[in-house]
């Protein structure tokens, strides 16, 4: 809940942002998908994040007026991952 405990962490996880990711998704299982995974997930910078966000915007119980938020957080990802991601988003 501490917005500097997110932004430590996610610094700390930057230079090897995949496989603190990976690690983290195996720690969480099926339980990423909560308020505080929804913030880790918002600022982790691995290469599967952009495809959870895509994950969290497309889930309708997701309120929409948090929908900006990790919208935004797409653009500090690059790479096909981001592209496909950004594409799934059309078949909404």
């Amino acid at each position: 809940k501490c917005r500097w405990y997110l932004e430590a962490l996610g610094l700390a996880s930057d230079l090897n942002a995949d496989a603190c990711f990976e690690a983290w998704l195996r720690k969480v299982g099926d339980k990423w998908n909560s308020p505080a995974g929804r913030d880790v997930i918002w600022r982790m910078r691995a290469k599967s994040a952009p495809g959870y966000l895509v994950r969290i915007l497309k889930d309708e119980k997701i309120p929409a007026e948090t929908h900006p938020r990790y919208v935004r957080a797409l653009d500090f990802h690059s790479g096909p991952e981001k592209d496909k991601a950004l594409e799934s988003l059309l078949d909404i």
